[in-house]
């Protein structure tokens, strides 16, 4: 749900524990990943749910609101939180000068890390499954392939549609580590291939050629 929209969802949804602030999340990391401030990046996840046990890979949601959960689930429910922002965010509530670009943290906002995106379930024979995610754009083809966005919403469909086995843990990419040498190696894997090995082969072109003369 982006901010600033579906107030009607939002009050429907505060019924069943999941509150959804007014607010745009800031995020001064992404600048670290080459982002914008108003695209948060997601790094912790809860890793007691299934939908993001063992997940470990960044994820950007662009203009993002807040999804907290009251403490009053009714009986047989169970709502959690599936996701925050990194320390350094935080939900700016005064939209007006956000949008004027003037945005500064201060005692009305709301501080970080914040949590993006919650999970609830009855665990009724009639139940209900839902996650409530604080931006729709992760998904949208802009966003989609970037990071760990696909897995993590892979993984959400999987679990509301109880598709469990289906859920992944993304694998660590491996990172190339480059070779360091010392003056003398590199000298040394210089001048062998350079000169090394064409001298070896010019003498051996010689030896070759003073062995037929003689013969």
């Amino acid at each position: 749900l982006e901010p600033e929209t579906a107030p009607q969802l939002a009050k429907l949804l505060k019924e069943k524990g999941i509150v959804l602030d007014n607010d745009i999340i800031v995020d001064k990391m992404s600048r670290l990943f080459g982002g914008d401030y108003l695209i948060p990046v997601v790094v912790k996840y809860n890793q007691s749910h299934s939908v993001t046990k063992g997940f470990n890979l960044a994820c950007f949601f662009p203009l993002a609101r807040s999804v907290n959960i009251e403490k009053r689930p009714s009986k047989g429910e169970k709502t959690e939180i599936l996701a925050w922002t990194s320390e350094n965010s935080w939900g700016e509530k005064d939209l007006s000068d956000l949008k004027a670009g003037k945005a500064v943290y201060d005692k009305k906002d709301i501080a970080g890390p914040i949590p993006v995106a919650a999970a609830s379930f009855s665990e009724e024979k009639n139940g209900f499954k839902l996650i409530v995610v604080g931006d729709s754009d992760f998904i949208g083809n802009t966003y989609l392939q970037v990071s760990g966005n696909k897995d993590l919403a892979l993984n959400m469909i999987n679990w509301l549609t109880e598709e469990q086995d289906l859920i992944t843990i993304p694998s660590k990419k491996t990172s190339s580590k480059p070779l360091v040498l010392s003056s003398n190696q590199a000298k040394v894997l210089f001048w062998l291939p350079v000169v090394g090995l064409p001298l070896l082969i010019l003498l051996s072109g010689i030896s070759i050629y003073l062995r037929r003369r003689r013969l």
